[in-house]
């Protein structure tokens, strides 16, 4: 999609979508509340969304950010979020959350975030589905360009900042890896679709094909052969539904929320944070 975003003098321009609608929805509702981190929609031309042009620094690539860079991302970040509480958009949920607030979707003023671009995920959950995503995408490397301890003092000066309560400290961690494992399953799918769309009789394609799928379905999201569904599918919406809401603590597994999308379970534990931290045993 990035490639087909257009700037045309103090306007950006991208083809519009599903998602138009609530998008504009959305930041129209920043504006009212007066939010200027983000950009201001201005209208659908030729099939096409406007927005107002916000001048400064994107980020090519991610890399190892100051205390101070993660602390302005995450004070933005609750601004964001301050302005869709109780909104008629958010719903039942607690906010409108971005689903992806990393580095890639932020714009630098004198090296420090100042404003959120690219909403076409926003939708409604819980705060800590954007916090967990932006302690993912800021502060934690698999690579380790920073130390450990580092990375954990940048993350719990993310949820200082932020002004996270205790129980949603506690559910953390589980929701950082539920956002990591959310996006496997999303790059496994689009794989998947992607590779199909190749031209048939290939072999090398085909087994890519193979383990693509076997990966996808492992994390549940790639629908199992006719006649192999498991129990978890074939349990009841009602008894799901349930279960989300009284288990914010299983983070790392997902349930249906409005309009079909999936919500990462730690939005129950954002809804009702005064509710103590605590954890199921394990069957």
């Amino acid at each position: 999609m990035a490639s087909k975003v257009l700037r045309r003098n103090d306007t950006v321009l991208r083809p519009a979508s599903n998602s138009s609608e609530f998008m504009a929805a959305l930041l129209k509702t920043f504006e009212q509340q007066n939010f200027t981190g983000a950009p201001k929609y201005l209208g659908q031309v030729d099939g096409k969304d406007i927005f107002t042009y916000i001048p400064g620094d994107v980020p090519a690539k991610f890399r190892p950010w100051s205390d101070g860079q993660v602390g302005a991302a995450a004070r933005l970040l609750r601004q964001m979020h301050d302005a869709t509480r109780g909104s008629d958009l958010a719903g039942r949920f607690d906010v409108v959350c971005h689903h992806d607030p990393g580095p890639n979707n932020a714009v630098f003023q004198s090296d420090l975030r100042v404003a959120f671009i690219d909403f076409e995920q926003a939708t409604p959950g819980g705060r800590l589905e954007d916090v967990a995503y932006m302690a993912w995408t800021w502060s934690i490397s698999s690579k380790q360009t920073m130390a450990l301890e580092d990375q954990a003092a940048q993350v719990r000066l993310l949820a200082d900042t932020y002004g996270l309560h205790e129980a949603e400290r506690h559910a953390l961690t589980d929701c950082v890896l539920e956002r990591q494992s959310r996006n496997a399953r999303f790059w496994a799918e689009l794989a998947v679709s992607n590779f199909h769309d190749l031209a048939a009789g290939d072999a090398t394609t085909a087994v890519i094909i193979d383990v693509i799928t076997a990966v996808g379905r492992g994390m549940g999201r790639v629908p199992p052969p006719q006649g192999q569904v498991g129990a978890a599918e074939q349990a009841p919406a009602r008894g799901r539904r349930k279960e989300r809401l009284t288990a914010p603590w299983r983070c790392w597994s997902l349930s249906p929320g409005p309009s079909g999308h999936a919500h990462c379970r730690c939005s129950a534990a954002s809804t009702d944070a005064a509710r103590p931290a605590r954890r199921r045993r394990p069957p």
